[in-house]
């Protein structure tokens, strides 16, 4: 392959990949307690509020998916009424049996589910593909050990968008609720201004390389991560094959003036 090929190959895998880094947007919490901290809750906390309003973003319009799950209702019911509560902001509180399709999710920039009652179909898997691929925030709230089955449904969700992400099953810690403050609290672009976040028993998770850690228990116990949300002024990773092919085209043509 000639140089100049070679340089035009690589440069396009760098478009592409940080194409990608703008896409794939999957938040997941290990708890669903996370809803205490919003007005109406049980420990109200302006960090929590502010991690909410990161996962949103610039985003205008969110549905959330309730659950019939006993405890969760509420917590569902909170999240809707926060992101109703903000300026310019539509949310939708979604039946626990409305079926996910390109329908229910077109126009959506947020889409938030808690413990899921049913088993996708294949179909709400694809169009939850789509979603997600199209530029559309996916939030997926787990439970600890008293909700494996639900939280087994989140995983194959994920399994089957090619996530990193996963929630451990049959674990929990930090019964009741919790204030994570400190080195509890890791750097990502959805921890920004977050300085305190409400918490209480929940799962662990577990992560490959590409993920954010975002949050921890007092063990140090992971139950807040994230993937493709570009964190910090500093160059994303996608762009490396940019840098890589800059580099050869300037070999290249130095080597055109030796000649």
């Amino acid at each position: 392959m000639k140089l100049q090929s070679l340089i035009a190959s690589v440069a396009s895998i760098g478009l592409a990949a940080l194409g990608i880094a703008n896409a794939n947007k999957i938040v997941l919490s290990g708890d669903t307690n996370i809803a205490g901290g919003l007005p109406g809750g049980e420990q109200v906390d302006a960090g929590s509020q502010q991690f909410f309003l990161n996962v949103l973003g610039a985003g205008a319009n969110v549905a959330v998916q309730d659950t019939t799950a006993q405890s969760v209702t509420d917590d569902a019911e909170l999240i809707n009424d926060f992101y109703s509560s903000q300026a310019g902001v539509t949310s939708t509180l979604l039946s626990n049996m409305a079926v996910l399709d390109a329908t229910v999710l077109s126009g959506l920039d947020l889409f938030v589910s808690l413990v899921p009652d049913d088993d996708y179909s294949a179909a709400e898997l694809n169009a939850l593909s789509n979603f997600v691929s199209g530029g559309g925030v996916l939030f997926l709230l787990a439970d600890n050990n008293n909700f494996p089955t639900q939280n087994g449904r989140i995983n194959t969700l994920l399994a089957s968008l090619g996530s990193s992400m996963s929630v451990v099953p049959n674990t929990v810690f930090d019964f009741g609720f919790q204030t994570a403050t400190g080195g509890q609290i890791g750097v990502g672009a959805l921890t920004a201004g977050v300085s305190s976040f409400t918490y209480a028993a929940p799962s662990e998770l577990a992560v490959g390389m590409g993920a954010e850690q975002l949050l921890f228990g007092t063990g140090g116990q992971l139950f807040m991560a994230s993937e493709g949300f570009v964190s910090g002024p500093e160059v994303p990773l996608p762009a490396a094959p940019l840098l890589f092919a800059s580099g050869f085209a300037a070999l290249y043509a130095s080597r055109k003036r030796k000649d």
